[in-house]
């Protein structure tokens, strides 16, 4: 920016001194027309003042029209003439100033077909080219071109052209915040890693594949909120491609049922300490079938599970089988990579924190040989994609002073990447800039169509073109940089007179390219174009990092200079807990069994069918409606009311009334699920019988495999009404096993279905006595 306010000072101070030598001749030309002898110190001749400056050999002679007004001015015998002389000279000069300017305005060429041209220092100025801080782009009349603009670039130059030595090294160097480098070839980590560090960045280098890397779980980044089903979603769609024709049916399903697994290797407890995509990768791997794998997961683990994932699970399971095997077949050819060991360690745990980007400098490389690069790159992709999403969870606060640089070299190589490029005209403002290094246009065209290339073109509102090989590159170029107007001379010839013929000329106007695409594809290779918008393009040079200060002081200082990656910790495969361990922790973290002691049930003469509940000292009110009662299969039970003329009784005084607090409300499930009864600890072991209690439970079992449910909770539960279906299903043999103290409370229980109308009959067949 000084540079600009150099030139304009110059600027300035050139139109003073051409103003005052302009003003200084038309002074001594008006003396010269005015010259009066009669005038004290007028001069022996007309031309007396100019010749005696003409005479001087010294710089001083410039001001001989200033010192001869001056003094004359001072003396009041020629005081006046001097000011009408003064005053025709700034006349004179103030007339010759307007005719130039008429004159330039008159001969000006016409602009009716463009008046394109490149920009100049003044035009980077303007458009804030020249800042202190930001991205390098080359230099133009001696000063660096450097945007500060938040807005992303774009950088388009085939192979071999030079975007490393004058853009992406050269940036590497003066960047200033965190930054993300796609390195396919490990360059970039040699040549900036240790000035990177020593700049105070937290350097990392993740190399999926090599011995040598830092780690990266995608699994980790991925919100335990109600965002968990999109995020992995996201990942499963980089995971699994998109087929083409009728497999794009097999591709899609093959990534909602990933979904499902990332989803279920998240929150399934089993998984503790495992949750990474080799664990996922396993779950295709098992050596069972891989339907049963799923219908086990569902059946055993269901309630431990978001309902998205039983749901995934569930929709592939219902799938034909024919669709199944294709979505399966794809699915697994996905997760090849994460069969190889070094990728499962590469991925098991993370050793950076990617939200940390704009609180911590950083500065995180991505490398993968070009040979690997079609194995590894749906791990590459989450990566990138997920730094992208995290930064966008919100706007940078005020503990994130750090701007993030994403700089992405061979942007083609990744494949497609729809959810990140469709987001490059509203993530301007999150505190991150991302640069698209491509060889030429048509390789979005090729992943993109020409539409989205349109649209990621124009939302890059930097775009830098290094060199151009290809036709639309540069006819995109040409057609950006605009038409000039230029004059088209053609000669006439009269025919008929030969050589002594006049010759006449016709002057038109016609429009050209400022750069055709021929022009463009010929630049000299230490040429650049800038284009940002609202400004001329510019022409810069391309800085050589080695070679231009101040690059080259970094350079030498720390060409030398490598840093040593860890060596990945060997991959180790860890044993899943167990069920029913998962079960029993599951149950003492949810509910804790000290807090929810065993709920006794009376017997029916303690707690009699009511109809309205009465308190102590209250009158009696209608009691709200109860939720219907399940039994163990989940079946309603529905309850008959007492008959009309029974009157409602107060509520004895029992011991559970002191202890009510500690009830735990059992809230009516789906009719199409069985109502879950709280864990509770195990009682221990009587060793004496205890002593017979009119509140004893009665455990008895309802038929084989059922679960045990008491006398008095079948009374309770039903109100009498409908227990006689359930008391059918006692044999007689099970009747004849009660101890006494049973007997009589199932005879008091008899009574009491009586008194309401309902009979006792029995008709379980009796076994056969024996022998």
């Amino acid at each position: 920016m000084a540079r600009v306010y150099a030139s304009r000072l110059l600027i300035a101070l050139l139109a003073l001194i051409a103003a005052f030598l302009l003003t200084s001749l038309a002074y001594e030309l008006v003396v010269t027309a005015r010259w009066n002898p009669t005038l004290p110190g007028e001069g022996k001749s007309r031309w007396a003042l100019l010749q005696y400056q003409n005479s001087r050999r010294d710089p001083g002679a410039l001001l001989v029209a200033f010192e001869h007004f001056s003094q004359r001015l001072a003396y009041p015998a020629t005081r006046s003439e001097t000011i009408l002389r003064g005053l025709f000279a700034g006349g004179a000069t103030i007339a010759l100033a307007a005719g130039i300017a008429l004159f330039t305005v008159v001969m000006r060429k016409p602009t009716h077909h463009g008046n394109a041209r490149f920009g100049n220092l003044m035009d980077a100025g303007r458009k804030g080219l020249l800042a202190r801080h930001g991205l390098i782009l080359g230099r133009l009349s001696g000063a660096t071109i450097i945007s500060d603009d938040p807005s992303h670039v774009l950088v388009v130059g085939p192979t071999r052209s030079g975007k490393g030595v004058s853009f992406v090294i050269p940036n590497g160097y003066n960047w200033r915040g965190s930054s993300v480098w796609f390195d396919p070839k490990r360059e970039l980590f040699e040549a900036i890693g240790a000035h990177r560090q020593a700049l105070g960045d937290k350097v990392f280098m993740f190399s999926p594949g090599e011995r040598e890397t830092h780690r990266f779980n995608p699994l980790d980044f991925i919100r335990r909120d109600a965002h968990m089903a999109t995020d992995a979603a996201v990942v499963a769609s980089f995971i699994v491609p998109e087929g083409t024709g009728s497999s794009e049916i097999w591709a899609r399903t093959g990534r909602q049922l990933l979904t499902a697994l990332i989803g279920y290797v998240i929150a399934s407890p089993r998984y503790e300490g495992q949750r990474h995509l080799r664990a996922v990768s396993n779950l295709t791997a098992t050596g069972v079938e891989f339907l049963r794998v799923l219908t086990n997961i569902r059946d055993d683990e269901q309630a431990l599970l978001p309902s998205w994932v039983v749901q995934g699970l569930n929709q592939f399971i219902a799938l034909e089988k024919e669709t199944r095997n294709s979505a399966f077949f794809n699915l697994t050819a996905a997760l090849n990579p994460w069969t190889n060991d070094l990728v499962a360690a590469a991925t098991a745990s993370t050793d950076f924190d990617i939200a940390q980007l704009r609180k911590d400098p950083m500065a995180i490389f991505i490398g993968c040989s070009v040979a690997q690069l079609d194995i590894f790159r749906p791990i590459i992709k989450i990566l990138i994609q997920q730094i992208h999403d995290v930064l966008m969870t919100a706007m940078p606060g005020p503990d994130e002073p750090h701007q993030v640089l994403i700089v992405i070299d061979e942007f083609r190589q990744l494949g497609k990447m729809e959810s990140l490029v469709s987001k490059l005209t509203i993530n301007a403002g999150y505190g991150f800039r991302m640069v698209l290094i491509l060889q030429d246009l048509a390789q979005l065209d090729e992943l993109y169509g020409k539409a989205t290339r349109q649209t990621t073109v124009s939302a890059c509102q930097v775009k830098l073109f290094i060199r151009m090989n290809d036709l639309e590159t540069s006819e995109y170029v040409s057609k950006m940089l605009g038409s000039t107007t230029i004059e088209v001379r053609t000669p006439i010839i009269r025919a008929g007179k030969g050589i002594f013929a006049t010759r006449d000329k016709s002057v038109s106007y016609q429009e050209r390219a400022l750069r055709t695409a021929e022009e463009l594809r010929q630049m000299p290779s230490d040429r650049a174009i800038v284009l940002v918008p609202n400004a001329p393009g510019f022409v810069i040079g391309k800085l050589r990092y080695f070679r231009d200060a101040p690059f080259k002081t970094i350079y030498r200082r720390f060409r030398d200079r490598r840093l040593k990656v860890p060596p990945l910790p060997a991959w180790e495969a860890q044993p899943l807990a167990s069920l029913a361990e998962v079960k029993a922790k599951v149950a003492r973290e949810t509910i804790p069994a000290a807090s929810h002691p065993p709920i006794d049930l009376v017997e029916p003469e303690v707690l009699p069918p009511i109809r309205h509940v009465v308190g102590r000292e209250t009158a009696a009110e209608p009691a709200a409606p109860s939720p219907p009662a399940l039994d163990g299969l989940g079946v309603i039970i529905e309850e008959t009311p007492p008959p009309p003329e029974q009157e409602a009784q107060p509520f004895p005084k029992h011991p559970e009334e002191n202890g009510a607090d500690d009830i735990v409300e059992l809230r009516p499930g789906r009719p199409t699920e069985a109502a879950k009864l709280p864990k509770v600890a195990k009682a221990e072991e009587r060793t004496t019988e205890p002593s017979p209690s009119p509140q004893r439970l009665l455990a008895l079992p309802i038929r084989p495999g059922a679960r045990n449910v008491s006398i008095s909770a079948l009374i309770q539960a039903n109100s009498g009404g409908a227990l006689a279906e359930q008391l059918e299903l006692l044999p007689d043999a099970m009747l004849a096993d009660l101890t006494p103290e049973a007997r009589e409370a199932l005879d008091r229980a008899k009574q009491q279905m009586e008194a309401h109308g309902e009979a006792w009959v029995n008709t379980a067949p009796t076994p056969a006595p024996q022998a």
